[in-house]
């Protein structure tokens, strides 16, 4: 089975591709929809078990879970950098499907140069010591 999704994604089949990604996307609606990560037993974040530390994802699964359940502000309190992330995993997920409106691509196929990923590393990095830092503006930030 794993040979023939990989050979299916390969072919240049955007309708194929939309599909696949739109199931993995509606089976992690799914699973954060049912599974509640605070009342659950749920793995804790082994960075912050061992260092006592927040990492960039931190408070993700509490927000996924809230963001599924409409509850967007409370989401953006638990990660905010989680709320940025996923514009920009759609914007590339609509890029690499390469998708045409009279053979014309709605997306570049480079969507993103180089120095937007340089700068996306800076990013996290900063926001990942930023959280961390016990004082107020920056104590809201963590999870």
């Amino acid at each position: 089975m794993k040979n023939t999704i990989r050979s299916l994604l390969k072919k240049n089949n955007s309708v194929i591709k939309a599909s696949f990604y739109l199931m993995i996307t509606l089976g992690a609606v799914i699973f954060f929809y049912f599974y509640n990560p605070v009342t659950k037993a749920y793995p804790s974040c082994p960075f912050y078990y061992y260092t006592g530390l927040y990492c960039p994802g931190c408070g993700s699964s509490r927000a996924v879970y809230q963001i599924v359940h409409g509850n967007f502000l409370y989401a953006l309190n638990l990660n905010p950098l989680l709320i940025i992330a996923i514009f920009f995993i759609f914007y590339l997920l609509i890029g690499k499907l390469n998708i045409k409106v009279k053979r014309k691509a709605i997306f570049r196929r480079k969507v993103f140069t180089k120095k937007i990923y340089i700068a996306i590393i800076v990013v996290i990095g900063l926001y990942w010591i930023i959280r961390n830092i016990p004082v107020y503006p920056f104590s809201i930030l963590a999870p």
